[in-house]
């Protein structure tokens, strides 16, 4: 099961298996960013966003709506794949897991990462599988390579 979930139902089992926070991924030549990326910039730039229900309120709009700005929002994909590319050929920001930046820029070396100026907390990532399978000797073992190799992360 992949998702953002607030609350499996009872009949799945879940495990935190990582944690980690968000970063701002822009194009290396920027017009508007120097050597780091400043509030004023993140809260007028417009911003990409993933979006798996259709929905473009994510955690940058709550806080953009917290601090009395308007959401900036370009677009809303439902990819994680496509925006670095868009990212890297405009003057989009994104704002996205850290592990989802650095994959980000081993592929497109037009891309840089920002610390983000926001404060928007740290997501815990855990591993959710149904009951039937929670016995399941393969998939148990897996379950155990997986938070073995985040858990080794370091993050």
């Amino acid at each position: 099961m992949a998702g953002f979930y607030e609350d499996p139902p009872g009949s799945y089992f879940q495990q935190r298996i990582h944690e980690e926070g968000f970063v701002v991924l822009a194009a290396r030549d920027h017009p508007r960013i120097g050597e780091r990326l400043d509030l004023a910039t993140t809260l007028t730039g417009e911003h990409l966003v993933t979006t798996l229900t259709g929905d473009l309120d994510g955690r940058v709009d709550k806080r953009l709506g917290e601090q009395g700005q308007a959401p900036a929002h370009r677009g809303g994909l439902s990819s994680f794949t496509v925006p670095p590319l868009l990212v890297a050929q405009s003057d989009l920001l994104r704002t996205c897991l850290r592990s989802v930046a650095e994959q980000a820029v081993t592929r497109h070396p037009g891309l840089v990462i920002h610390e983000c100026p926001l404060s928007l907390g740290r997501v815990a990532v855990i591993q959710v599988w149904h009951q039937r399978t929670h016995d399941d000797r393969l998939r148990a073992w897996l379950r155990e390579r997986i938070q073995a190799l985040l858990a080794s992360d370091g993050e």
